[in-house]
């Protein structure tokens, strides 16, 4: 039953949000962000489960606001996190103290560039750590307190039909995705990573082989477009620190980043197209079996 899940998922995000209180490493900030995806998804899969009753819905719409704070507020961290990584896999002398070694001619004024942008990069992951840390503790007792109404409300819904399975569900999530974003392109592709994340979470709610290897597809399309967003953002910041101009740092970090656009195109234009004919067939499978009942 997916209200067992639900309740686990729950659970960690209140967890999480409780160490969040108190510290924002790295990993947590990640849990936080992750976390708060993964209740939305499993929250979807319980409504479905409750036959959208009226409660739940209203109960899921509140726990869903709060989801949604925990989720931005996390998100400004983490982003900053994982951008300042990139910077050191670009510039391994940002850690290894050996950049001041290095003249102009030698690349040098690329890892003065990158110290310089690291160092505002991380005054402001430091700005949104202090706001997430200033509120985790109460998201955490609004957590409890919504996702208890969630599940009050799961219960009076009486028992729920038979379980669809995970894989399916995330199909159908997948499918949708697909029909409200048709053309992929650079301005498109960041939203359809949202909605493929969105998706393999769901996936992850079951236990079968289909649904493991359903989450493990969506989540390489959802890391490949990640990872070429990334470096669009760390672009779009090395500019804005260099005044808007193209210094040697940001023309590097542009180049990684297109080439990493054309890779995530590559690889979810073919995810899309395995994905859709697999819901496709799955959906006529369905829909035989349902004409054969009815004969």
């Amino acid at each position: 039953m997916r209200v067992a899940r639900f309740s686990a998922v729950a659970s960690r995000l209140g967890k999480t949000l409780e160490r969040c209180a108190g510290e924002t490493g790295v990993e947590d900030v990640h849990q936080a962000r992750t976390g708060s995806r993964r209740l939305d998804a499993a929250l979807d899969a319980l409504e479905r489960e409750t036959g959208e009753s009226d409660a739940v819905r209203k109960s899921a719409a509140k726990l869903r606001k709060l989801t949604k704070k925990v989720r931005r507020r996390a998100g400004k961290a983490r982003d900053l996190d994982v951008h300042r990584g990139l910077l050191r896999k670009l510039t391994p002398e940002l850690d290894s103290g050996a950049g001041g070694a290095k003249d102009e001619a030698d690349g040098g004024a690329i890892v003065r560039q990158a110290a310089e942008l690291d160092a505002v990069l991380e005054r402001r992951r430091e700005k949104a750590a202090a706001k997430l840390r200033r509120r985790a503790c109460r998201w955490q007792e609004k957590l409890e307190q919504r996702a208890g109404a969630v599940l009050e409300a799961a219960r009076e819904a009486g028992d729920p039909p038979a379980d669809a399975e995970a894989a399916e569900l995330a199909l159908e999530s997948f499918a949708g995705l697909c029909r409200e974003i048709p053309v992929l392109d650079t301005g498109t592709l960041h939203e359809f990573r949202k909605g493929a994340k969105h998706a393999r979470y769901i996936a992850e709610g079951g236990d079968d082989a289909w649904s493991k290897r359903t989450a493990r597809r969506l989540k390489r399309v959802q890391d490949v477009i990640g990872l070429w967003h990334d470096w669009l953002v760390l672009a779009a910041e090395g500019e804005e620190e260099a005044g808007g101009k193209k210094a040697e740092l940001v023309q590097r970090i542009e180049e990684r980043r297109d080439r990493q656009y054309d890779s995530a195109m590559r690889t979810t234009e073919r995810a899309r197209r395995e994905l859709l004919a697999e819901w496709r067939e799955r959906a006529g499978r369905k829909d035989a079996r349902a004409g054969e009942e009815v004969l």
